[in-house]
C-alpha cells in the first residue's frame, strides 16, 4: 500500500527526512513516543541558536537582544534563550522568579506591563531589574516601593509616541493607550525620576531630559520591540526583508 507523501508548510528552520519533519534531529513520532502522548510540545536548541544569529547579523552591531519571555515561558527555553542574548524582558514578577531562577542577570533585565502590582514592583526593585515606567502614576508607586524595600529603584521610561504605523497589526501607540507615558509629558516623567532620585539604566537623568529637547544620541538607551517570525510592517514581506529594513533605519540613525 503506497501511502501519500505530506506536504509541510515551509519552515526554514526545520529539516525533512524520509517524509518525516524534524525537530532536534528526531522525527515526530520519535518524539511522541519519548512523550508518551500527543499532542506535546517540541523545542529545536539548534533552531533557537541559528535564529538568534540571524537576528544579530542582521541588527547593527552596537545593538543588544533581548527575549520577551512573553513569547515562551518554558524553563528549558528561558534557560537555552539566556545564553543566546544579553537581557531578559518580563512582564509579571512570576516570569520574573522564573527568569532569576533559570540564571538570567537582574542587571540585564527589564519588567514591562501596565498592570503591574504594588508587591510585584517592590520585587523587582529588590531584585535590582530595571522596571519600565508605564505612567505618571506608577512612577509614584515604584519610589514608594523603593522607600518600602530600602533600595534605589531602576527606571526605565516606557514613551507611548503620539504617531501610528498605520501597516502595523499591533495598536500600542498613536493616542491614549495603557502602553507607555503620551510623549508630550515625558519630559515631567524624567524630571520627576531626576527629583525622586530613581536611578535611570545607563546614564544620568539629566542628560535624558535634556535629549528630549535636542539630540537624540545624548540617550544611553533605546528599546525598540521586534515581533520576530510575523511580518507586521508590509503584507507580503519576510521576517528577514523586515530585520534588513530596520537594521538599515536604526544603523543610520546609530551613525548620525
Amino acid at each position: 500500500m503506497t501511502h501519500p507523501r505530506h506536504e509541510y508548510a515551509p519552515i526554514s528552520l526545520l529539516q525533512v527526512s524520509d517524509d518525516r519533519l524534524l525537530v532536534g534531529g528526531r522525527s515526530l513520532d520519535d518524539l511522541a513516543a519519548l512523550a508518551g502522548q500527543t499532542p506535546y510540545y517540541a523545542y529545536d536548541r539548534d533552531a533557537m541558536r541559528r535564529r538568534a544569529e540571524a537576528l544579530r547579523i542582521a541588527l547593527p552591531p552596537a545593538m543588544r537582544v533581548h527575549y520577551a519571555m512573553k513569547a515562551n515561558p518554558m524553563p528549558a527555553v528561558v534557560s537555552h534563550m539566556i545564553d543566546l542574548v544579553d537581557g531578559i524582558d518580563v512582564a509579571s514578577a512570576g516570569e520574573m522568579r522564573l527568569a532569576l531562577d533559570a540564571g538570567a542577570s537582574a542587571a540585564t533585565m527589564s519588567f514591562a506591563g501596565p498592570g503591574k502590582r504594588d508587591v510585584e514592583l517592590a520585587a523587582a526593585v529588590e531584585a535590582g531589574v530595571t522596571i519600565n515606567i508605564e505612567s505618571m502614576g506608577e512612577l509614584a508607586r515604584v519610589a514608594h516601593a523603593g522607600d518600602r524595600v530600602g533600595e534605589r529603584p531602576r527606571v526605565a521610561v516606557r514613551v507611548n509616541p503620539d504617531f501610528l504605523l498605520k501597516a502595523s497589526r499591533l495598536k500600542m501607540g498613536g493616542g491614549p493607550k495603557q502602553f507607555g507615558i503620551d510623549a508630550e509629558i515625558v519630559p515631567e516623567a524624567l524630571e520627576s525620576i531626576a527629583d525622586l532620585d530613581l536611578l535611570r539604566q545607563e546614564g544620568q537623568i539629566k542628560d535624558l531630559v535634556e535629549a528630549m529637547g535636542g539630540e537624540w544620541s545624548a540617550l544611553q538607551s533605546l528599546y525598540v520591540g521586534v515581533t520576530d517570525g510575523v511580518s507586521s510592517l508590509e503584507s507580503g514581506s519576510t521576517c528577514s526583508e523586515v530585520l534588513d529594513s530596520i537594521s538599515a533605519s536604526l544603523s543610520e540613525s546609530l551613525d548620525a
